[in-house]
């Protein structure tokens, strides 16, 4: 090949790749192939953690209130426990609240600040036994010669999505007040 027959055929080729160039057809279609399966994951995996966190809110507000339904009260019996019980299960209505643990307690310190356990109900949830001391209480949240009220709330969340497939457990764990007495009784009689 002479060279001036390259000279003549090289626009040719150069025109061929310009045109492959400047042809736009189809490219949306590859964009979206290559984006599409990405913003699935995004909101599938959004979607879940979103209701993982619902149901997290759920256990702290459930939580929230057993405890302060029990902080209102002078006297606690076995139908005032069922009561509270049954009304966690209520904020609870989004889960599964028969399989959810609940406890309330009464911690009572005495005069040196030795917190330890008056009485304790639970739901799914073995008691603490009278006289226990508990573990991992927050520094000074009992005042000396004082008494609050701990409410207890473990939920294992079962996660069958596509990207969270293990169980969670979700738990929480209030200090409360009593509210009009500085110790709250429990009568096991009524």
């Amino acid at each position: 090949m002479t060279l001036k027959t390259l000279k003549r055929l090289a626009p040719r080729r150069l025109r061929g790749l310009r045109g492959a160039a400047e042809n736009t057809e189809g490219v949306s279609a590859v964009e979206f192939a290559l984006v599409a399966p990405l913003m699935l994951l995004l909101f599938f995996g959004t979607a879940e953690v979103s209701l993982l966190l619902q149901s997290e809110r759920s256990v702290t507000s459930a939580t929230s209130t057993m405890g302060d339904i029990a902080a209102r009260l002078d006297v606690i019996t076995d139908d005032d426990m069922n009561d509270i019980f049954g009304s966690t299960e209520i904020v609870l209505q989004s889960l599964d609240a028969q399989e959810a643990a609940m406890r309330v307690s009464s911690l009572v310190a005495d005069e040196d600040g030795n917190v330890t356990v008056d009485w304790s109900d639970g739901r799914n949830m073995a008691p603490l036994s009278q006289g226990a001391t508990v573990a991992d209480l927050p520094q000074d949240i009992v005042p000396p010669n004082g008494s609050v009220i701990m409410s207890e709330l473990e939920y294992t969340y079962e996660l069958d999505g596509y990207f969270l497939d293990e169980a969670r457990q979700l738990s929480e764990r209030f200090f409360l007040r009593p509210r009009r007495v500085e110790q709250i009784i429990r009568d096991r009689d009524n």
